[in-house]
């Protein structure tokens, strides 16, 4: 939770410094082409690189406490775990290709780059394991919440409860 506290201010913070001082929020044809220089870019790679971290943690959050109230299923605990490892070697991924996109992708010349012109691709591509991750978490619980020697009533809730998350 503490880690939750420190990532998300952290990002917040350099979105709302994006906005004040390049131009996040306004269409890119709006924008004039000599005002977009490599400082917006590293802005805007570090935001990303931020974001990662935070998503993270955020997740790491999530996962150490369904850890703690239903750790005592063994196979629970391994999927928990497999969860961690998985957002951990994630983080690095994204992490790694956002360092690399901060060293090589500023100025002009990034456009002659393979690797710079891409790299929307790889922001697709993290959209949809963040989207896969945040089901996987919101679904784990379910089948241990459902075994529970509680009334219908009471497991719905319980459920309506986890599945908030969703919102």
């Amino acid at each position: 939770y503490m880690c939750t506290r420190i990532g998300e201010p952290a990002h917040s913070g350099l979105i709302i410094y994006d906005v004040e001082h390049s131009f996040l929020g306004r269409h890119l044809w709006d924008i004039p082409v000599v005002k977009i220089d490599a400082t917006v870019a590293r802005n805007n790679i570090a935001s990303s690189l931020v974001y990662s971290l935070a998503v993270f943690l955020m997740k790491l959050s999530v996962l150490l406490l369904q850890k703690q109230l239903f750790g005592v299923n063994r196979i629970f605990r391994y999927l928990i775990y497999f969860g961690i490892a998985f957002q951990a070697v994630w983080a690095i991924v994204s992490v790694a290709v956002y360092s690399v996109a901060a060293a090589e992708c500023t100025g002009i010349e990034a456009l002659s780059r393979t690797f710079c012109p891409n790299l929307w691709k790889f922001v697709i591509v993290q959209g949809v394991i963040n989207l896969a991750t945040d089901i996987y978490i919101l679904v784990l619980p379910v089948g241990i919440v459902l075994k529970l020697q509680l009334t219908r009533a009471r497991r719905i809730g319980i459920l309506a409860i986890f599945l908030t998350g969703s919102l």
